[in-house]
């Protein structure tokens, strides 16, 4: 079987100024802050496949790492994240 279509682009973004929203715990108000930058890098394949008008197959895979770059997550305890992934972004992901 041969695809129809193939995509497979590659990517690379840094985030800079990056905005987060955090709550004092001391007198219960949320402030905005600049915590620095962020960096995604990532390749990704898709392939299609129509067989007749009515039927079509695609299928997706992406690899992604995602990183902080300059990263302090919180001005009230000083925590810093710099140099390591960001947990809750997904290093494979597919669909089909």
């Amino acid at each position: 079987m041969s695809w129809g279509c193939v995509a497979m682009p590659a990517y690379s973004l840094r985030k800079d100024n990056d905005i987060l929203s955090q709550r004092d715990a001391a007198n219960q108000t949320t402030v905005s802050t600049n915590n620095g930058s962020t960096r995604h890098d990532g390749l990704e394949i898709g392939l299609g496949k129509a067989f007749v008008r009515e039927w079509r197959l695609d299928v997706a895979y992406s690899y992604a790492k995602h990183t902080y770059e300059t990263w302090i997550t919180n001005q009230f305890t000083g925590a810093n994240l710099t140099g390591k992934e960001i947990e809750p972004a997904p290093r494979p992901n597919s669909n089909g």
